[in-house]
């Protein structure tokens, strides 16, 4: 029988899964790219949420429930940790201080969810409540709420408040500057406020419900892929510009008779034009050691 609470989940997952794949590889050919490493890590984590979701949803015992509640902690520290990395990778430097201070407090929280009888959130969980959720019947959790919660929830706005005074400074530097601050910022910011805000009412029995967080990380990872995208557009046509720049240099330089070379420090390559390469007798196009040139 189709049931819809799993399909969106299990899309949610698959769609992590896939994004997840596609900027490894980006990663891959390009270890520069720190900005899809940490994607990475964000989407795994998101997507590692989404399966404890599902699974809680449709145990059979408040222990498996607890036991999966207290393991769902550690995608939230990693998407946590990407979160912040990916504001530091974006933004710049600014305010790096709030971000080491989210992290900080979202480490704490997990050991403290470690170190409880039950976990971060409940002192007891009582008893599981059958609610309904796009026509499926689904677990909601019942219990005492833990005065440790907070630590989570000090996270999460330590994280608001870094993402905003980040996007703020970012956005003086200019037009695209101020576009990114807005469309990135803005939108990390209604998700993360969006995802604490459920998760404090599921926790404090205001709203019966089962815990679904990971549905506004998705859009934290919707956004991200946009941005990352762009950039990663972007950076292709800046090669492409400068690759035809290169081959009109070099026309140019043929016709007058002219040898060219270009030394790139960092990775000591040297790269010579043909009539370089001629006049020094050196017959690679790319040279290992630039004193073979420089020598001659």
């Amino acid at each position: 029988m189709f049931d819809p609470v799993v399909s969106l989940w299990s899309m949610t997952v698959a769609a992590c899964a896939t994004l997840g794949a596609i900027h490894l590889l980006v990663w891959f050919g390009d270890r520069r790219a720190h900005a899809s490493l940490a994607f990475v890590a964000l989407v795994a984590a998101v997507g590692a949420m989404g399966v404890f979701e599902l699974r809680m949803m449709y145990v059979s015992t408040v222990a498996e429930y607890a036991a999966l509640l207290r393991l769902a902690h550690v995608p939230v520290l990693f998407v946590t940790l990407s979160i912040v990395a990916m504001v530091r990778l974006v933004f710049g430097p600014a305010y790096a201080w709030l971000g080491v201070a989210t992290v900080g407090l979202r480490v704490v929280a997990t050991v403290v969810n470690f170190a409880a009888t039950v976990n971060l959130n409940y002192v007891t969980l009582d008893g599981l409540r059958q609610v309904e959720v796009l026509g499926r019947m689904v677990n909601a959790p019942l219990g005492t709420p833990s005065r440790w919660t907070w630590l989570g929830v000090a996270s999460n706005l330590m994280m608001i408040a870094y993402i905003a005074a980040a996007a703020a400074s970012h956005a003086r530097l200019g037009p695209e500057q101020r576009r990114r601050a807005l469309v990135i910022g803005s939108g990390l910011v209604v998700c993360v406020l969006f995802a604490t805000g459920i998760w404090t009412l599921i926790n404090n029995a205001v709203v019966v419900a089962p815990v679904m967080v990971s549905l506004p990380f998705f859009g934290i990872v919707v956004i991200m892929a946009l941005e990352v995208s762009r950039d990663l557009a972007a950076a292709r046509r800046v090669a492409q510009e400068l690759h035809e720049s290169q081959q009109r240099n070099e026309l140019a330089a043929s016709a007058a008779g002219l040898g060219m070379f270009s030394w790139q420090a960092e990775g000591g390559r040297l790269w010579a034009n043909a009539i370089a390469r001629a006049m020094h007798g050196v017959g690679a196009e790319r040279l290992a050691d630039p004193r073979r040139l420089l020598d001659h």
